[in-house]
Parts: C-alpha cells; sequence; structure tokens
C-alpha cells in the first residue's frame, strides 16, 4: 500500500461536511426505544440489572420520594453517590407507578445514545458514525441502565459529555463553565469518575494555540498563559471535588455509604491496567480498518522506530499482567465479563493469566497505534482520560466488566472518526480506489460486527436470566423503607448470577 502521511489537521476541509448527517442518530435512538419500551411495559425483570434494580436502586428512589424534598443521605441501599435516585425520587412525586420510573430512568439512555450517535456524526461519514455508535447501544451494562433502574447510563452520559467538552478545539468560558457543571453532577451520581477532572485540566493546557500544528515542545511556549488556563479549570472542578469531600465527611470518612463499608475493605485492583488494555486489545480488532493506513504508513517511513516502539508497548503490556495476579477469583472481584475466558488457557504460577497476559500485550501494542494515530489533541485527551479512569478504578475492590466496557467502546468509537478523519485527504491522495473500497468497507463492517455480538450477549442474558421476584432478601417494591442492614460482599453489585434467586411459583412480575 502506497500511504503517504499528511498528519495536518488543518486540512480538514469542508469537504467532509456534507457527507455529516443525523439519521444515524434517529436509527440509534429509534432501535433502543423499539427494544426496550416493550420490556419495560411487559415488567420483564431479568438478571443482574433486574436484581440490582430491585434490591438497591427502587428502594433508595422510594426512600428519597418519601422523605422529598428533606432527603436523608447518610445511608442508604446503594453504593453509588445519590444523583440519579434523587431525580428518580422527584419525578416519583408525579406518579410512582415503577412504569412510570421505568420509563423516565430510560431517558438517560436515550440522552446517552443520542448523543454518542451525533458525537460520531458530526466527525466522520454517516455509515462508518452509525457503525461507531451501535456497539454502546447494544452493550447489556448500558442497554440494562435503560430497561431497569440503575444509575450507569446516567454516568456514563457525564462521561461523555465531559470527553466531547475536553474534544472541542476552541477552548472558551463555555468551557470552564460546561465543564464545572457536568463535573459535578457526574460526582454526584457516581463518585468514582472524580477522575474525569483530569482531562479537563489537560485541555485547558493545550488550550487552541496553533491547534493545526501542534506539538510536545510546543506545549512550553507561551506556559505563563498555559498555567492560568489550568489553573482556571482546576478551580472549575473545585466544586465537584468539595461535593465529593462533603459525602466522604457525612460518610465517617467513607468513600461509600456506611451500609456497603464491608464490600470495600481497603481492598485495591492493581490488575486494572492489564485488565483494562485486555478488553481495549479486543474492542479494537473490529476498528483496525482505520489504523490500516497510519500504520502502514508508520512502517513506510520510520520502520526501525516503529518496531522499538512496539517492542515496549509489548513488554509493558506483559509486565503489566504479569507482576499483579491476574487470574480468576470472586473474593478479589475478578469474575464473570471476559474473566470467565480465563479457565479455559493456562495459568502461570497460579498468578498470572496466559489470557489476560497475551491481553494486556495486544492492548498495549493496539493503544500505541491509535494514540501515534490520532491527532495531537484528542491524543492526550484520550489518554489523560485512560489515565484518570485506570487510576480510580485500581482503587475499587472490583474488577468487573460492565465498570470498563461502555467507556471502552466510546473511546473507540471517538478514536476511530477521529483517526479516519484525519487522514481523510491522506486516504483520498495516497491510496488506489480499490484499497479506498476496502478500507471504507472495513470500517463499517467491523464496529457492525461487534454490534451484532454484543447484542447477542444482550439477548443472551435476557432470554436465560432466570425472572427476579420481588422479593430480594427481605426487601419489596411495596415497602422498601426498611433499616438498612451490613451487606456480604456482592457479585457485580448484587449476588452471583449463576446463582439469581428463580421465580417462585404464582409470582408475577
Amino acid at each position: 500500500m502506497d500511504a503517504r502521511p499528511t498528519h495536518n489537521p488543518s486540512s480538514l476541509n469542508s469537504n467532509i461536511a456534507p457527507e455529516r448527517s443525523s439519521w444515524p442518530i434517529a436509527i440509534v435512538i429509534g432501535l433502543f426505544l423499539i427494544t426496550s419500551l416493550p420490556l419495560i411495559f411487559s415488567g420483564v425483570m431479568r438478571g443482574r440489572g433486574a436484581q440490582d434494580h430491585v434490591q438497591y436502586h427502587e428502594p433508595t428512589i422510594r426512600i428519597f420520594a418519601d422523605q422529598w424534598p428533606a432527603m436523608d443521605f447518610s445511608d442508604y441501599l446503594s453504593a453509588t453517590t445519590p444523583g440519579y435516585h434523587v431525580v428518580l425520587a422527584t419525578f416519583a412525586q408525579l406518579n410512582d407507578s415503577r412504569i412510570f420510573l421505568r420509563l423516565v430512568g430510560s431517558l438517560f439512555a436515550v440522552g446517552l445514545l443520542g448523543t454518542m450517535a451525533w458525537a460520531c456524526s458530526v466527525r466522520f461519514r454517516p455509515m462508518q458514525a452509525l457503525a461507531c455508535a451501535l456497539p454502546l447501544a447494544t452493550s447489556m451494562y448500558i442497554f440494562d441502565a435503560g430497561i431497569y433502574l440503575l444509575p450507569d447510563a446516567a454516568a456514563w452520559w457525564g462521561v461523555l459529555g465531559i470527553i466531547l467538552l475536553c474534544l472541542r478545539r476552541k477552548l472558551s468560558i463555555w468551557t470552564y463553565l460546561a465543564g464545572s457543571i457536568i463535573l459535578f453532577s457526574l460526582v454526584f451520581t457516581r463518585q468514582i469518575h472524580i477522575w474525569a477532572a483530569a482531562p479537563l485540566w489537560v485541555a485547558a493546557w493545550i488550550g487552541t494555540e496553533h491547534a493545526g500544528n501542534q506539538t510536545i515542545a510546543s506545549q512550553f511556549n507561551h506556559v505563563p498563559r498555559r498555567i492560568v488556563r489550568t489553573l482556571a479549570m482546576v478551580a472549575m472542578t473545585l466544586p465537584a471535588f468539595a461535593l465529593l469531600f462533603y459525602f466522604v465527611n457525612l460518610w465517617d470518612g467513607r468513600l461509600i455509604p456506611p451500609s456497603f463499608s464491608g464490600w470495600y475493605s481497603g481492598r485495591k485492583s492493581p490488575a486494572t491496567p492489564a485488565f483494562f488494555l485486555t478488553l481495549l486489545g479486543l474492542g479494537s480488532v473490529f476498528y483496525l480498518p482505520y489504523l490500516f493506513v497510519p500504520i502502514f504508513s508508520a512502517l513506510c517511513k520510520k520502520p526501525a522506530q516503529v518496531l522499538s516502539f512496539a517492542g515496549i508497548a509489548i513488554a509493558i503490556g506483559l509486565l503489566l499482567a504479569i507482576i499483579p495476579e491476574t487470574t480468576e477469583s470472586f473474593e478479589d472481584g475478578r469474575f464473570s465479563g471476559i474473566w470467565r475466558a480465563v479457565r479455559v488457557a493456562p495459568i502461570i504460577a497460579d498468578h498470572t493469566s496466559v489470557t489476560i497476559m497475551l491481553g494486556s500485550a495486544w492492548g498495549a501494542l493496539m493503544l500505541l497505534a491509535w494514540a501515534s494515530s490520532l491527532p495531537f489533541r484528542s491524543r492526550w485527551i484520550v489518554l489523560s482520560a485512560m489515565s484518570g479512569f485506570v487510576a480510580a478504578q485500581i482503587t475499587s475492590p472490583q474488577l468487573w466488566q460492565r465498570y470498563q466496557e461502555p467507556f471502552i467502546l466510546m473511546l473507540l468509537a471517538f478514536m476511530a472518526c477521529d483517526v479516519g478523519r484525519w487522514r481523510y485527504q491522506d486516504e483520498e491522495s495516497g491510496t488506489t480506489p480499490e484499497e479506498k473500497a476496502f478500507i471504507r468497507f472495513g470500517e463499517t463492517v467491523g464496529p457492525f460486527i461487534l454490534a451484532f455480538l454484543l447484542a447477542l450477549i444482550t439477548v443472551n442474558k435476557l432470554t436465560h436470566s432466570p425472572q427476579i421476584t420481588h422479593e430480594v432478601q427481605g426487601l419489596t417494591t411495596h415497602d422498601p423503607r426498611t433499616t438498612i442492614q451490613q451487606h456480604e460482599m456482592p457479585n457485580e453489585q448484587s449476588t452471583n448470577p449463576d446463582t439469581l434467586p428463580t421465580k417462585k411459583p404464582g409470582n408475577t412480575p
């Protein structure tokens, strides 16, 4: 392939604009509504998401609705900050039926998926934009949050808003104000996402000077101006940190309500970087056509340098998987999802999973490929977001796929669209018509295949998981206002999905 690099963001001109369209947004939202609304109205309650709904989040919403507007946040039945529950409790003043609350809760998923589809549509061609946005819509971790009362979609919508704000080329007063408001709302919904302040700070440092010609060296030009901008952004993120401090103080020095302190006994998850890279590498397989031109271009131009960096990336990926324990362990929060694949491959010295080791090495290589292919601003925003996210997840004792998959799907979509847009001119001038057709085909089919596979997993979970009863460990949807009890260590915030309670004879959903 005769690929010629023209890595110059200023070459992104208006000839891409005519291809932009809003129909991917309508398709993504339409597909979600067509599949979710019948399940909501039918009262279907199946799987881990349904159990968390019944056991934790709906009782919390109803407790707050009963206390509204003077709600007590000192202890309640969710390990997250109460923003989502406060919103639903407010709507419960209008109608407290379960179906109504589920419909209101689904609006967060609609907002998340619509924003995702819009963000892809303004970056690249409509068909590729649709393909990149669909995997998030078919992920069971987002679909569950759309049909059950779970705070996940609301929190991921906030994360998406922060990333989009940081990726804007223009830094203005609205960037500071919107960043402050979104981060505050995000931390009020899920406290672990305080990490999202990091990409805001990086975006402020980079700024907009010479946006089409930025390098590492240029980041040390106009340093006083950069420091002022960054300090201003730090100041705008202080309300979110103050909110987190308020809850920590309210919860006697804990990051979670007192009832859940037994779940978070100071354990960490040092295997998080390897796990994250494994999931990133697995998802990147479906987006490889976006990297064909940048990779081959770099190999043709500087093969020795490219191979050297690739070797370093692989070595780092291997070390991240070898040093911490990466075996499957229920007690240590490493189970379900991709951890089940650990069972089919050898374990080295009862400590290192070959699956995670190879996955981490491949993921590190893919991260290098993405980072080197992205335009400067996108590269450092994405890397800062990844770094902050992984650092925050290390502090959690539960290394679950549902905490990371939506974030990775969002980043893959953005990286693919930005890389595709950036090398648009290069593709037109440096490849043959046959090569361009092959690349476009792969750009479309790969993410569609990923979306289809995720949809199969979602459907399988919904159809094969046992029906959740209205009574879970003594809590009922009719009278949830019970004394909060200390809970045992959960499986994905509830219990082992392989041992979920089955529907009792005579019970109705």
